[in-house]
């Protein structure tokens, strides 16, 4: 081919247009840059032309889409000589925008460079078969976009397999289109509906027969159930062609059906076995069924109320209503199920409480009215004593707190309604703990009810008892016309607990601090007399027990000023107006200053410095000791931190702890983040406790001790001397220091009775390995008795004065016991 381009001369070699034109349809010829040169007469009656006005014209004219032109230029551009023929198809416009569709083949002619210098094309028309395609195409697709919008599974097969699937289809067999023309399909049919299947479809090849089955299919996401019907397409001959047909998904409605007939069975069961009364009457009020739980309920046989009317449960004066509200129901075919019990009668004549709902039904055409009666006597007991239970005291069932503010409420109503007034009287038992402590919590409950029943022997049926809490009893009296009715009722409390309980097997002797409030007006309230009367029990408390206190003008005056008190020691604390002020601890024998006690005090927004004993009782009773200790314990640290660091590096801390931080707070955690933040040395820090404080509760008290101790940081006692431990009791409590109250140590200077007491305490606790410090120095000859007695460790007046942080004096110190020291040791 490339040789017979190559050289012109066999051009003649050409069949002449005439004969070429008569091989084939469509004959052009055109020019490298796609100018017409020739064209025949079929080409240029396609194009609309005549074939002299085509000549001259370019060919890309005539091609519908850009592809096609861009394709013809590259296409021709790639013409050589080792490659002179080209065959491609396109599509070709007419001057009518009529388009057609061509097979065309190009055959380049070139010079002796190799240069093409014509391209003869010759092409078949290929528009009949192109538009028989299309409308193929276009009625697959319509068919298709019929079939994926189909509710329904659609499928196509024939002998050699499946020939189409709707998307429908593969949703349900989680297939792709392409995997449902293979054996696919089968593997996701539950392999015992397999072979039924493949037997239905030869059944259907070979008879005709429709199918119409349920399969089920194992596919991700869970089982399906589908309803497989088919049908075979024969031609006008009868010759089977293929089969058509669907798949419909019921895993949802077999999911439900199955659910609602369990759900069926399962009520046929519950009414089978029901606990409730199940009593059927028709419109004239005629008993028709009774069922077993019915017989229990109302105590009648089923054979021998059968017949009888409805009424027969209710009581014979009853009767008429019962009988009109059997007519009224039918007439208004409502359901009734009233809130409330009803009481229906027995067949022995006792009344029985039952929830009743009714509902009308019709059977066998006849109207019938069907009752469920539920006997709910159980319950009702058994709210009863829930309410019991809500509003009384387990232990001696006295009222509680709850029904007792209840109770005041309406006494005072009752009060201002009648012009008389309310009494209310607050109990708190003397040395309560210490019974419960010794004999054990079974004794002090023994104890608490028979102390309730004492008082309930002294109070008038109309007064009410209640038990508000612990070992704390309240007692409301109406109907009074001045306090002394209170005052008296009092009195006889008193006298009624000063005898002896027995309890435990031992005789026990108690007595109780009262507080009463007393109110003439319908201004109070319950929380109002309760709160009156619980501070004048404090104040009777406070002056020893065994009295009673009237709450009256002075001391609200005083309850006002603790109340301002605690208002403004929150503020203190939110304001940072508390001080810590600090007092040296000295060796006694060369003054040397060994540590720093932490005191807080509190500097008010005008200036005035409070002291502790203001305001320190009022933190603890209102629970502020808990953040006021935890301030002190971390500026204390963080100061002594930074004397540490400034050059007294042994310099320690004491600092005194609450109950309530030690028992009720986070000490534990208080004390390490103390430690943590200002970077002090837990050695360096001892926590200092009152004897009292270690007595409350001994068992929280060791364990929160162990605690603490196990962070590195030691325990001191403070004020020993003043509580009611001993030396020998202090053995259970891993303890460290120990100082001897300033009480033993003012009573050196006054003579010869407390030295030997003093100088035991230090013996005995140096024995036991405490390092002992004494509290309260304030004279050298009180230094001087300590050092003889072996006291190494003090503070007080004598040596340094409390002061804040910047005027305390870590470096100076009186005249030590140089002297003193001589005489004792000899040297």
């Amino acid at each position: 081919m490339s040789d017979r381009a190559a050289n012109p001369s066999t051009a003649r070699l050409r069949p002449e247009p005439s004969e070429r034109e008569a091989q084939v349809a469509l004959v052009v010829r055109y020019l490298p840059d796609f100018t017409i040169v020739h064209a025949n007469e079929a080409y240029a009656a396609l194009m609309g032309f005549s074939a002299e006005q085509l000549v001259g014209r370019s060919i890309l004219e005539f091609l519908e889409s850009d592809p096609d032109r861009e394709r013809i230029i590259s296409d021709t551009r790639a013409l050589c000589p080792e490659d002179p023929i080209q065959t491609m198809e396109v599509q070709t416009i007419g001057t009518d925008g009529s388009i057609s569709w061509h097979r065309w083949t190009r055959v380049g002619v070139f010079d002796r460079d190799g240069n093409a210098v014509l391209i003869e094309a010759a092409g078949t028309d290929l528009t009949p078969v192109r538009t028989i395609e299309n409308a193929l195409r276009e009625s697959e697709e319509r068919f298709r976009l019929l079939a994926d919008s189909a509710p329904v599974g659609v499928f196509l097969i024939d002998e050699s397999g499946v020939l189409f699937t709707n998307a429908e289809l593969q949703r349900q067999w989680g297939l792709t289109f392409e995997e449902t023309l293979s054996e696919a399909l089968l593997d996701r049919v539950d392999p015992d509906d397999v072979g039924h299947l493949q037997e239905a479809r030869s059944t259907l090849w070979r008879e005709g027969e429709p199918l119409d089955t349920y399969i089920r299919l194992r596919v991700p996401g869970g089982p399906r159930n589908l309803h497989l019907t088919a049908q075979l397409a024969t031609d006008a001959d009868g010759v089977p062609r293929f089969v058509v047909g669907t798949t419909q998904d019921e895993t949802d409605r077999i999911a439900d059906q199955q659910q609602l007939a369990e759900s069926e069975e399962r009520f046929r069961a519950i009414v089978e076995n029901a606990a409730d009364a199940i009593v059927t009457v028709d419109e004239s009020g005629t008993i028709t069924e009774f069922n077993a739980a019915a017989e229990q309920v109302l105590g009648y046989d089923s054979d021998e109320i059968i017949g009888r009317p409805f009424w027969t449960f209710v009581r014979e004066k009853d009767s008429p209503g019962a009988e009109l509200f059997i007519r009224e129901f039918f007439a208004s075919g409502l359901t009734i199920d009233p809130d409330s019990p009803v009481k229906v009668l027995h067949k022995d004549g006792r009344e029985v409480p039952v929830k009743i709902a009714m509902s009308a039904v019709t059977v066998k055409g006849q109207n019938m009215l069907t009752a469920v009666l539920r006997d709910v006597s159980e319950r009702l007991a058994f709210e009863q004593e829930l309410e019991h239970q809500a509003t009384h005291d387990a232990l001696t069932s006295l009222p509680n707190r709850a029904l007792l503010n209840e109770q005041i409420d309406l006494a005072v109503a009752r009060g201002h309604r009648l012009g008389t007034g309310v009494g209310l009287l607050f109990a708190d038992l003397d040395r309560f703990k210490l019974v419960n402590d010794s004999l054990g919590h079974n004794a002090g409950d023994e104890l608490l009810v028979a102390v309730s029943k004492r008082i309930r022997s002294v109070t008038r049926p109309t007064d009410t008892v209640a038990r508000f809490g612990g070992d704390e009893f309240v007692v409301l009296a109406e109907d009074l016309t001045d306090v002394r009715g209170g005052v008296a009722l009092a009195d006889r409390v008193l006298d009624v607990l000063r005898a002896p309980f027995a309890v435990a097997g031992d005789e026990v002797y108690m007595s109780a601090s009262i507080g009463i409030a007393y109110c003439d007006t319908a201004n109070c309230s319950a929380e109002q007399l309760t709160r009156d009367a619980d501070m004048a029990m404090y104040r009777a408390k406070s002056a020893g027990g065994d009295k009673f206190e009237i709450f009256d003008a002075e001391m609200a005056a005083w309850v006002a000023e603790r109340r301002a008190l605690e208002l403004g020691l929150r503020h203190a604390l939110d304001r940072d107006e508390l001080e810590v002020h600090y007092q040296t601890m000295v060796r006694l024998l060369d003054g040397s200053v060994e540590g720093v006690e932490a005191l807080v005090r509190w500097r008010r927004d005008d200036g005035e410095l409070i002291m502790p004993a203001s305001f320190i009782s009022v933190a603890e009773e209102t629970g502020l000791i808990v953040p006021l200790g935890r301030q002190v314990l971390r500026e204390s640290c963080r100061q002594v931190a930074e004397w540490r660091t400034a050059g007294h590096v042994d310099l320690g801390l004491a600092v005194n702890i609450s109950g309530r931080q030690l028992l009720y707070g986070d000490l534990v955690g208080d004390v390490r983040c103390a430690l943590a933040d200002s970077g002090l040395d837990p050695p360096a820090l001892c926590l200092e406790l009152t004897e009292s404080v270690l007595l409350d509760d001994v068992d929280a008290a060791i364990d929160t001790i162990e605690r603490v101790r196990a962070l590195g940081v030691r325990i001191g006692i403070d004020d020993f001397g003043t509580g009611y431990s001993s030396l020998t009791y202090l053995r259970r409590f891993p303890v460290d220091v120990l100082k001897i109250d300033r009480a033993f140590v003012a009573e050196l200077d006054g003579g010869a009775e407390r030295a030997p007491i003093v100088s035991m305490v230090i013996a005995l606790a140096s024995s036991l390995g405490l390092t002992v410090v004494a509290e309260g120095v304030e004279t050298e000859f009180q230094r001087d008795q300590l050092v003889r007695f072996g006291c190494d460790h003090g503070q007080g007046y004598f040596f340094q004065r409390p002061a804040p942080a910047g005027e305390v004096e870590l470096d100076e110190s009186p005249q030590p016991a140089l002297g003193l020291r001589r005489q004792i040791t000899g040297s």
